[in-house]
């Protein structure tokens, strides 16, 4: 099963690739094939989202620095690098 947030970054010895455009920003993880998707287009965040092992992100900005909250987890996520 793939690893959660913030799990699948701290013990994690392949590689990650960030692509970043104005409208989205992918996280695309070496492990697993694994992927996170996070729209920055404005678009309303679900209020009851279907569980997911990287959660729903809800980005905004703070000043140039992009904040991003996750929730909705899929219960089987491990969020510590032990499990």
């Amino acid at each position: 099963m793939p690893r959660g947030l913030p799990a699948i970054w701290l013990q994690n010895p392949y590689s990650t690739v960030i692509v970043h455009t104005p409208m989205m920003m992918a996280q695309l993880f070496e492990v697993l094939n694994n992927w996170r998707l996070i729209h920055l287009d404005g678009r309303p965040v679900p209020k009851n989202p279907e569980p997911w092992f990287h959660g729903t992100s809800n980005p905004r900005w703070d000043g140039d620095t992009l904040v991003v909250e996750s929730f909705g987890f899929d219960e089987r996520t491990y969020v510590s690098a032990n499990g």
